[in-house]
């Protein structure tokens, strides 16, 4: 049996006893009146906070923490970017430019105190050139800076270091989180008298 068959028997199973009512939600949208540019909605209900529209769309889930509205504001008010990425469907990834800007800047650097970089070796090997030759060093670094084909796993085989690729989190993450943070604070700032979410 397949694991999509054996789904369909499971599930059959497992939801054998399911009803449907209605379940607590809101939805709001936030934009400049006049135009939808950087305009978006975002939706609660229990467990799950979503932002969709021209900023692009994200889902954060914390079953606990996003139980309630008010726990929902809390928790974006005071978390910051990497704790809220977490609780949502966004992945690090592989920062080509990050990387490639770390690698040299290391590199320079320990050349300036003295020591050999082997980063350049390398590179000169990969992209041709004489280390020992300031003009060639300089080209293979502008070579590498410039590869727009550099993946983790190519400065994986250059370097031998697996933790010089560096990762982030998408843009679309980072549109995500400011968006929510937006809510909150527009929540927070309607808040009655009381301290509780409107």
């Amino acid at each position: 049996m397949n694991a999509y068959d054996n789904i369909v028997r499971v599930a059959a199973k497992a939801f054998d006893a399911h009803v449907m009512k209605d379940a607590p939600a809101q939805s709001w949208f936030l934009g400049k009146p006049g135009t939808s540019a950087y305009a978006f909605s975002v939706t609660w209900s229990p467990g799950i906070l979503c932002v969709s529209g021209d900023v692009g769309r994200g889902i954060f889930e914390h079953w606990r923490a996003l139980a309630t509205l008010a726990g929902a504001v809390d928790l974006v008010w005071d978390a910051d970017f990497d704790y809220l990425c977490e609780k949502s469907g966004f992945a690090k990834e592989f920062d080509r430019d990050a990387t490639a800007e770390h690698l040299i800047e290391s590199a320079y650097q320990n050349w300036r105190y003295g020591s050999r970089p082997l980063f350049f070796d390398q590179v000169c090997d990969t992209y041709g050139g004489d280390v020992d030759a300031p003009r060639d060093r300089k080209e293979a670094v502008r070579a590498f800076r410039r590869d727009c084909d550099l993946t983790a796993e190519r400065v994986y085989h250059l370097t031998g270091d697996c933790e010089d690729p560096l990762y982030r989190y998408p843009a679309a993450a980072r549109w995500a989180f400011e968006a929510v943070k937006l809510w909150a604070a527009k929540m927070r700032a309607a808040a009655p008298a009381t301290g509780e979410a409107a």
